[in-house]
């Protein structure tokens, strides 16, 4: 099954992704084994250009090592709780920090060097005048990293940028910039919260916050 792009070589993405992970560490295929059973958000990353390497090869050994690595694929991103289409359009040194709840369109486009953290969202996104439907598909520069919880739709990250934890992006941004979301609010200073099922005994955090006169002990009495 072609690409409708040209992968960058298995040698070479594959020691980028691992470098991303264990440092100036020294290579060796073994370790990049060893690496793909123990780090399960390295998995996803290995597999994918396992997938890759064996598409766009015609002959019988190729597609039995492709249907061998689209199952680990599919395992491995079960393993880690991340959707990560083995067809994306995926440069060179692809790092996921903690993995889970992150999903990726098929058709975004992922430079070189990016990091991506847990519940990031990499989707598209719906435009067009009535009766009219365009869909904007996200892409990322070189160099970026996305916070966990941010959402990408349907724009470009340029390269460089950082994109802080639960920015919600839906306009195209510069090399190089600095994305953060609106900060919290407080709204209130006497709102109570009561936990389900609280425990009515003596915080030992010495941070408790008053509690309700009803689960509060009498005081002592000699």
């Amino acid at each position: 099954m072609p690409l409708p792009f040209d992968p960058p070589a298995f040698d070479t993405a594959v020691r980028a992704d691992y470098h991303r992970v264990g440092g100036p560490s020294r290579f060796a295929w073994w370790r990049v084994i060893l690496e793909a059973l123990r780090n399960k958000t390295f998995a996803p990353v290995f597999t994918i250009r396992l997938c890759q390497y064996y598409s766009d090869r015609r002959t019988v050994w190729a597609a039995l090592g492709f249907a061998g690595a689209r199952g680990l694929h599919r395992w491995s991103c079960g393993r880690a709780g991340v959707e990560l289409p083995w067809s994306l359009d995926l440069r060179e040194g692809l790092l996921i920090v903690h993995g889970f709840g992150l999903v990726v369109n098929g058709g975004a486009v992922i430079g070189s060097n990016v990091t991506l953290c847990h519940g990031v969202t990499l989707g598209g996104r719906d435009t067009g005048a009535e009766g009219e439907r365009t869909i904007l598909l996200p892409s990322v520069g070189d160099d970026v990293y996305i916070g966990p919880g941010a959402l990408i739709l349907g724009c470009h990250v340029g390269a460089g940028s950082f994109v802080s934890p639960m920015s919600v992006v839906v306009q195209s941004v510069e090399p190089r910039s600095l994305i953060t979301p609106p900060v919290a609010i407080v709204r209130r200073t006497d709102f109570r919260f009561e936990p389900i099922n609280r425990w009515p005994g003596e915080s030992t955090s010495g941070d408790g916050a008053p509690r309700p006169a009803f689960l509060q002990r009498p005081p002592a009495t000699d």
